[in-house]
């Protein structure tokens, strides 16, 4: 059996499987071939690779703009100190300390927020309702943005891929309207019924553009999970600014 991968002139990625037919005696009578369309799966494969490296740069920037910022100012403040102490300087040095203190305070926040962004425990022990919940708390203290829960407090969903899928979805949005949208308030929303599940984030800021062109990798990612979760994901453009973000999984999306 022979199994190849090709690509078309065209384009389309083709695999081909093909397995010679022998007769009793193990001679050649000739053989046969198997050609499949596999162009949609080629894609899905490069969107994972940039969608990783997309991942991997916003951790970086996340690091870099947040936790290493505040370290750095921690630093600062214990040279400081370090020149009061010899000087003497009893009562500046106590306020350096402060300082370094509430820096560090800081530094651990942004690392909780980092690490629970890569491996949501909440999510894991309690549930999705409680880790979108974490979410909106947990981003409103990292960025000082009014993210808000307005969804029930008692909701559960007991499938873990969905669950996890769609905590990643609205983990993207919420940082899609800080980041990108340059929002103050997001609104962060879960309902479910007997035929239907909807997550909706809501935001104040510049709005999604009209050009697909211009639509960055995180809704491609947020579609690649929706698509997987087999739900209904739209971006709509709101009149009164911002971006609503909705995704309908079973029944009619409302």
């Amino acid at each position: 059996m022979f199994v190849r991968n090709a690509k078309a002139p065209d384009g389309a990625w083709i695999s081909i499987n093909s397995r010679p037919i022998r007769d009793g005696k193990k001679r050649s009578l000739g053989g046969v071939a198997v050609f499949q369309d596999i162009t949609e799966r080629k894609k899905a494969e490069q969107e994972i690779v940039e969608i990783s490296g997309r991942e991997q740069r916003r951790i970086g920037q996340d690091l870099h703009d947040g936790l290493c910022q505040t370290l750095l100012a921690a630093q600062f403040s214990s040279r400081v100190m370090k020149e009061k102490l010899r000087q003497r300087q009893t009562g500046e040095v106590l306020e350096c300390l402060k300082e370094i203190q509430g820096y560090l305070s800081q530094s651990l926040a942004q690392a909780d927020v980092i690490a629970r962004g890569l491996y949501p425990v909440e999510l894991e022990s309690h549930g999705l309702l409680s880790a979108l919940i974490e979410l909106a708390r947990n981003y409103s203290r990292m960025y000082r943005v009014d993210v808000r829960w307005q969804g029930p407090r008692t909701l559960r969903v007991s499938d873990p891929v969905l669950s996890t899928h769609l905590y990643r979805i609205a983990q993207e949005a919420v940082s899609n309207a800080i980041k990108g949208g340059k929002a103050r308030h997001v609104g962060l929303r879960l309902v479910q019924n007997k035929r239907a599940i909807q997550l909706t984030v809501t935001d104040d800021g510049c709005g999604i553009s009209p050009n697909p062109s211009r639509h960055g990798m995180g809704m491609t990612l947020m579609a690649y999970r929706a698509h997987l979760i087999s739900a209904r994901l739209t971006f709509h453009r709101q009149k009164s600014g911002g971006t609503r973000v909705t995704c309908s999984v079973g029944g009619k999306s409302t």
